[in-house]
């Protein structure tokens, strides 16, 4: 069983629900962090091998920004996200050209 596939899959589902209630990265980072250690611990116990701790804050760190970046409400999330780089989800004047 992959360790760090499951660990992925459900801190981003873990993501996902909790992206709207925080306000700060601060309050994200320790929310995210703490979810994917209690994932980690629950998939220890359910039988998965153990990831070396880098692998771990890897997979932790990368989740958790992607998702602050991307799906916060935070001036650097979405709205700053489609004005940089474009975003085909929800596109702005800029995106269309428009004035």
């Amino acid at each position: 069983m992959d360790t760090g596939a499951e660990l992925l899959h459900r801190l981003n589902a873990w993501c996902k629900d909790h992206r709207y209630g925080v306000r700060n990265p601060q309050q994200w980072n320790s929310l995210s962090h703490g979810a994917a250690h209690d994932i980690y611990q629950e998939l220890l116990t359910a039988g998965f091998t153990p990831l070396h701790d880098s692998q771990l804050q890897r997979i932790v760190t990368n989740t958790e920004q992607w998702w602050w970046k991307q799906n916060s409400r935070s001036p650097y999330g979405r709205a700053r996200a489609s004005h940089h780089k474009g975003n085909p989800l929800k596109p702005t004047a800029l995106d269309d050209g428009i004035e």
